[in-house]
């Protein structure tokens, strides 16, 4: 079985692969940004990967490519009270 860590990587790369297939100006944040800047690794206990996308990109054709090419991947859409919320 895959560690935890070894399948965020994996989505990690896919999530990005996706973004810049797309075209799609992205950073990491949150407490994935921390892990990455304090720890050089994605947190241990930290179960999700936490992206940013510049606010004038955001438009409604963007949001459903990207929902499209996480579907394919692979990807589901979960209700967590954020309007984008994949795992």
């Amino acid at each position: 079985m895959k560690s935890k860590i070894s399948m965020i990587e994996n989505n990690f790369v896919t999530a990005v692969q996706i973004f810049d297939y797309l075209g799609v100006e992205y950073w990491v944040s949150q407490g994935t940004l921390l892990g990455i800047y304090r720890d050089n690794n994605f947190i241990s206990w930290d179960k999700d990967i936490d992206f940013s996308i510049k606010e004038e990109n955001w438009s409604h054709s963007t949001m459903c490519a990207i929902r499209r090419e996480f579907s394919d991947r692979g990807f589901l859409e979960i209700a967590s009270g954020h309007p984008y919320h994949y795992k």
